[in-house]
Parts: C-alpha cells; structure tokens; sequence
C-alpha cells in the first residue's frame, strides 16, 4: 500500500465542528465525500472534528478538519507510487476547502509517502541488512531506522525525516485483519519556528516537496 498525507496547520479552524458546516462541506465536495464526526484530543479538552471520507473515484481519501491543521490523507491498495493521481485528487480537495473558506492559509506545511509492504522474509532481510549491515534480520520481530536532516525548497527552510520500522500494523481496507509490515516513511515539512501564515491551500509548494519525498522513498526501497 501507499499514503500520502498532505498536512496544512492553520491559525484558526477552517469550519465550526457543528451539523451546520456539513451542507456546506457537502455542496464544495460536490457529494464525493461523507461527513463524519469524530473525536480530537487536544490540551486539557475533547473536541469534535468533522473527517469527510471519499467515496467511489474518491475511496481511500479522507480529510480531516481539526481546530489547527487541515489533515489530508490519500491511500492506494496497490504497491506502487501514484503522485500524478494523488495530485488530482489533492487540486479537487484544495478547491473545496478554498471554496468553503476562501480566506484560510496555512503557516506550516508537511508532506508525507509512505510504503506499506508486507514483511516477507526476502524484503525483511534486504531491508534489515541494508540499515544495519546484518544478515540475521529474522531475529528481529520489530526494528526502526530514523534519520532527520535539513535543507531548503522555494526560499523555505525544510526538515526531511526518513522513518523505516518493521511492526504490526491494521490493513485499512479490511479493519480485522493486522499484518507484520515494513513502513518507510518520508516526512519533509517546513520548519515550526518560522509562523506567518504565507501557503494558500494549492499545491504550489506541495507538489515540490511530494517530488522530493518520493525520490527519496524510491531510493529507500529499492
């Protein structure tokens, strides 16, 4: 399987986490997303968040509009990178929320691909070797790689974490089944301490950054 996630942290929330912002959410998602209302944790309180949820040409979408970040999440079934369809997809989902609230900016941007593989004993054992230059991968039921550097896109001061873990994790198209997986995970945002609100919701500066995190996960894998 492959996620991309798409992350805008806001000021402000986008939409009231009330029954009146679904109609609205309903009309700028012309009907290709439910709504659903769900649960945020934040300090010393339990909010409501509404999560809109792709379906047909939209299913394995979602989007997620909590009171500070805009949590945009696009998942395949099959192997393989899909950024030219996960940007049509992102461009119909920026449309809506700019529809909705034509004044949100973000302050801080994130990008993230992840590769969901199934740990078989072939991939395990290259994984695992090529990390630690070990052969006796089978050993070890569960492992993690993380590396974070900096660098710079567009002006932009950037951090590109590249996160490699071998666990349990849920198949999210069949909720009762878990499976021993390797995740590898490429994460490249802005950096927290600059916080003017300068991205519109576009794709200006994500598409970028997606370029970047997927070379980077195709040299991982391989």
């Amino acid at each position: 399987m492959i996620e991309y996630q798409f992350n805008y942290f806001i000021k402000q929330a986008v939409v009231e986490s009330v029954a009146g912002s679904v109609i609205s959410l309903m009309g700028a998602f012309k009907n290709k997303f439910l709504p659903t209302f769900v649960d945020e944790m934040t300090a010393g309180s339990n909010k409501k968040a509404i999560r809109m949820v792709g379906i047909e040409e939209y299913n394995g979408a979602s989007v997620l509009f909590a009171s500070e970040c805009i949590h945009i999440t696009i998942l395949y079934r099959e192997d393989g990178l899909n950024k030219i369809d996960a940007l049509e997809k992102l461009q119909v989902i920026n449309g809506a929320i700019n529809e909705v609230n034509p004044a949100v900016k973000s302050w801080r941007l994130s990008v993230l691909v992840s590769s969901i593989d199934r740990a078989t004993d072939s991939f395990n054992s290259k994984m695992y070797k090529k990390y630690f230059g070990e052969d006796n991968s089978n050993e070890y039921f569960e492992w993690n790689v993380r590396r974070a550097k900096k660098s710079s896109s567009s002006s932009e001061a950037l951090n590109v974490i590249t996160t490699i873990n071998r666990n349990t994790v849920m198949n999210a198209f069949n909720p009762t089944e878990a499976f021993d997986a390797i995740v590898t995970q490429i994460d490249i945002n802005t950096v927290p301490e600059v916080t003017s609100e300068r991205f519109h919701i576009d794709t200006k500066l994500t598409s970028i950054l997606l370029d970047s995190a997927e070379a980077i996960l195709s040299e991982e894998i391989s």
